[in-house]
């Protein structure tokens, strides 16, 4: 297996997992909800597809699949330990000031507040 395909294969894999999507923000919400402890758990359910990073020469399919799979598994783990690390800090932060709590709870009930009206504004 070629190096460029495995440096490849670790760009891509990080950018899948440092996007934002359900994932990314169930690590978030984990960690902040329960702490980094929670966080990090949760960051070990996450996956993605490798085949199209599989070679026909070189090394066997299968032998490629567990050699991308260990590299998504550390890159993922890295990445989403990292997040849950960090909401869980975050959410210690915001547990011992709270005026910023009130706050993100004045703002989120705007928010949700500006897309009921939307919604019930909405004709379709």
């Amino acid at each position: 297996m070629e190096l460029s395909i495995l440096l490849a294969f670790a760009v891509a894999s990080t950018l899948i997992c440092l996007a934002p999507g359900p994932d990314m923000m169930f690590v978030i919400a984990n960690g902040i909800a329960r702490g980094r402890k929670a966080g990090v758990i949760a960051a070990l359910g996450m996956s993605t597809g490798l085949a199209i990073f599989i070679s026909d020469h070189g090394m066997l399919p299968w032998a490629q699949f567990l050699v991308l799979g260990a590299i998504l598994i550390l890159v993922g783990l890295v990445v989403d330990a990292t997040v849950g690390f960090v909401s869980g800090a975050l959410s210690q932060f915001l547990q011992r000031r709270p005026a910023i709590r009130r706050w993100m709870d004045r703002v989120s009930a705007a928010i949700f507040g500006a897309l009921a009206v939307r919604l019930v504004a909405d004709p379709h």
